[in-house]
């Protein structure tokens, strides 16, 4: 079986995408790592200049670049629309490639939605638009310390969240994670936790709900379905639980729910991934970081740990 390939857009040239896509690259080559191909999406000037500005004088990784060669401004930390704009093209590029099957997979660097947004009013994030170029129904998850967490909302206001539970939107997440355990984690019969929404949800208290009428009726289905599943389960608990074994894998309602706790474990090293989608992407745990941009002091174990998941996500749907 041939080694997946797989693609790393350098994300906003103004925040420390740049800087943390060359340290992954260095770290991963000093590891001697071998289990995939890559290519970078971006613009050599801002790289090399991120060297030069940010990173000790060591061996350079020799990854193929694909370069755009279209950031014309000054490399100044901040949401401007010329990086913005600059992010957008590399990822576009990428994505040509990912429907083209030139690359595997898709590691995406942050950019900045404000910064976007100034030429592009429409931008979500990187999830809407990847579910927009490629269909599907896209769930945000994210993984790190022991942990695996899909998200049935994610970026709404938390007054909101009541509303957007819905029975069919559980449902829907609890499968979409059973299949990518399966087909992308190597879990033959994952063992998924359902968190309630409301404090003490498995119990029938006065303000369960929720849990009683939407998210337990959706645990019946998927039990229907032949997917392994708990809940509602208290969610001060499940993640002690997942954390000791129990379950492969957590459905959370919302997203400090599902985050808090695995941010807690593994706040340097957490890894967000797309399910839902026909394709593989996956991205470090944090955004731009506008504040540190350009200082050398960005700790780039988050984008390491996106490249080699990309990597393992890719090798198992290929077998």
């Amino acid at each position: 079986m041939s080694k997946p390939t797989i693609g790393i857009t350098i994300g906003d040239p103004c925040g420390i995408g740049p800087e943390v896509t060359l340290k992954a690259l260095r770290l991963l080559g000093e590891r001697r790592w071998d289990v995939a191909d890559l290519v970078v999406y971006g613009d050599a000037d801002v790289l090399r200049a991120t060297v030069e500005r940010c990173l000790p004088p060591a061996p350079h990784a020799t990854v193929p670049l694909v370069d755009l060669g279209n950031f014309g401004g000054e490399i100044c930390p901040g949401a401007c629309a010329e990086g913005g704009r600059a992010a957008m093209e590399y990822l576009e590029a990428a994505v040509d490639d990912l429907k083209s099957c030139n690359i595997s997979a898709l590691v995406t660097a942050p950019v900045s939605k404000e910064a976007v947004q100034i030429t592009r009013p429409g931008f979500i994030g990187h999830t809407e638009f990847l579910g927009e170029a490629f269909g599907g129904k896209p769930v945000m998850m994210m993984v790190g310390g022991g942990l695996r967490v899909a998200l049935v909302t994610a970026h709404c206001a938390l007054k909101d969240v009541p509303r957007l539970v819905t029975e069919s939107a559980v449902f829907d997440t609890i499968k979409i994670l059973d299949d990518a355990m399966r087909r992308c984690f190597g879990v033959k019969e994952p063992r998924i936790a359902v968190c309630g929404l409301n404090p003490h949800g498995s119990e029938n208290s006065p303000w369960t709900r929720e849990d009683r009428e939407v998210i337990a009726p959706a645990v019946v289905r998927a039990h229907k379905a032949g997917i392994k599943c708990g809940g509602p389960l208290a969610g001060d608990t499940v993640f002690h639980r997942a954390l000791r074994g129990e379950f492969d894998a957590v459905v959370a309602m919302y997203h400090d729910q599902g985050l808090a706790p695995l941010k807690t474990v593994a706040f340097d090293s957490a890894v967000n991934v797309t399910l839902g989608l026909p394709v593989i992407r996956t991205s470090p745990g944090h955004g731009t970081a506008f504040d540190i941009a350009g200082k050398g002091v960005a700790d780039a174990r988050s984008m390491t740990e996106a490249i080699k998941l990309a990597a393992l996500m890719a090798a198992c749907k290929n077998k």
